[in-house]
């Protein structure tokens, strides 16, 4: 394995996490569907979320966009 040049994992940690936190939900049964509770939103939902999500971080990858981490940064 050759030297990382960006680390995805603790740039882009916000953005991970908001991901891992749909899947974890969604791997817990966490729906409307089946829990009744509507915060925790139907499947279709969770899956247009994730699917979101994933390509705004995709998009800041590729592009080499600044992280939530990094624009919050900004502010402080």
């Amino acid at each position: 394995m050759g030297e990382k040049i960006i680390d995805i994992e603790n740039r882009y940690v916000m953005e991970i996490d908001r991901i891992k936190y749909i899947l974890s939900s969604l791997e817990n049964g966490r729906i409307y569907e089946k829990t009744g509770v509507q915060s925790d939103g139907y499947l279709n939902t969770n899956v247009s979320k994730l699917k979101k999500e994933l390509n705004e971080l995709f998009n800041k990858i590729q592009y080499g966009k600044e992280s939530d981490l990094d624009r919050m940064g900004d502010f402080f």
